[in-house]
């Protein structure tokens, strides 16, 4: 039966490593599972405590052991730069090929959090330097990714193919490229990539169209004085952009049909809220949470049409105020449409740091992150909007 902590654990937690020394004298099961799926040895090794990771190999730990995401104590002291555990590890016979539930394997790790001497020794130990996990991303395209130029210039030296393309048809050079990221395109672009960017234009074009839903009914009959009034917020900057500025002089935020066109800067956005009624009451705002990227590489995007279904709370006299927002779906230009439920999304589990290795395919243009922490935008950001190459 699973238990929430084992007694060792608790003395490794607690950084006892006599106590735990005592209780596997005793009999401790080194190899006893916490409700999570972790071990005492995942726990040592994540902590960095190299005598506690080394006695509990000595006594029989299995250094392959996986918790409920599929993690390693490898994994774990590689991403968090625990280099001598990582090397006890090593000696011990933990798998340098083994992967978690997204396919990551301890390079991957190593590379994401930006790790370059444990990658180096991950790399002698025989990983896969071009390694793919789910998605097709290799730990040169996380590393480029997250702009850690080291680990790039390390894994190229050491033989990472730069034009291998992953699930999306993206290379490392094009990740780096679309989050603006010029010192990291520019390793890339001297180790031989092909791409191109413009990093002068900051501002694009977002095209798009909102469109608002009431017991499976379209209850949008804007006019001059009723339309929504969306706010943004630009997760790189920490900033709302507001409606007057998303207007700019003498224009509208939103048009009469709901249809929109800005011109903002390239970055990550979350729409903090949007007016449905154009008016300042609180009860008429609604909060998708449907989060979008603006990459560069284009100078225009199409988001495409926002479909939020909301639910109707009445008073006693029978007034309409809006209540919360029941799914967000994106139509497609087909006329297709996608729901966007939090069931459809990755696991918010554990750290913002852990979710950032998920880069789905699957992740539709926009999507409902259902999450308070802004930071968590980014794990959708594989998911960018389609350009429009022909709008000047």
């Amino acid at each position: 039966m699973l238990r929430l902590i084992t007694a060792l654990m608790a003395a490794i937690a607690n950084d006892r490593t006599a106590t735990a020394a005592a209780l596997i004298s005793l009999g401790a099961d080194v190899n006893a599972r916490a409700a999570d799926g972790m071990t005492a040895l995942i726990l040592a090794a994540g902590n960095g405590q190299v005598a506690v990771t080394e006695l509990l190999l000595r006594s029989g730990a299995d250094p392959n052991a996986k918790d409920a995401t599929g993690g390693t104590s490898l994994m774990i002291a590689s991403e968090r730069g625990y280099i001598d555990a990582v090397r006890v590890l090593l000696v011990g016979k933990a798998d340098v090929h083994a992967s978690d539930a997204r396919g990551n394997k301890a390079l991957m790790h190593a590379a994401f959090f930006g790790r370059p001497e444990t990658a180096s020794v991950l790399i002698d130990a025989g990983a896969a330097i071009n390694a793919r996990n789910n998605e097709g991303w290799t730990p040169l395209m996380s590393a480029a990714f997250k702009g850690h130029g080291e680990v790039v210039r390390l894994l190229i030296g050491r033989g990472a193919d730069i034009e291998i393309k992953n699930n999306s048809g993206l290379t490392a050079a094009v990740i780096a490229g679309r989050r603006g990221d010029e010192a990291t395109f520019g390793i890339l672009k001297k180790a031989g990539a092909k791409e191109t960017f413009d990093f002068t234009q900051k501002e694009a074009l977002v095209v798009g169209k909102l469109i608002f839903v009431e017991d499976g009914k379209e209850v949008n009959s804007y006019s001059i004085f009723d339309r929504p009034t969306p706010e943004l917020f630009h997760a790189e900057t920490g900033k709302t952009i507001n409606r007057i500025q998303l207007a700019g002089l003498l224009k509208e935020a939103v048009n009469e049909n709901g249809s929109f066109c800005w011109k903002i800067p390239r970055g990550s956005y979350m729409f903090n809220r949007i007016n449905r009624f154009g008016a300042p009451r609180e009860d008429h705002f609604v909060y998708p949470q449907a989060a979008f990227l603006v990459p560069y590489g284009a100078d225009a995007y199409y988001l495409g049409t926002l479909k939020i279904r909301i639910a109707v709370k009445r008073n006693f006299i029978g007034e309409k105020s809006v209540g919360k927002v029941l799914s967000v779906e994106v139509v497609d230009e087909s006329g297709g449409s996608r729901q966007l439920l939090t069931s459809g999304m990755p696991d918010f589990s554990g750290t913002t740091e852990t979710n950032l290795m998920v880069h789905s395919t699957s992740l539709p243009t926009t999507v409902r992150t259902g999450a308070s922490d802004y930071e968590k935008l980014f794990q959708i950001l594989n998911a960018f909007t389609i350009p429009l190459m022909m709008i000047k």
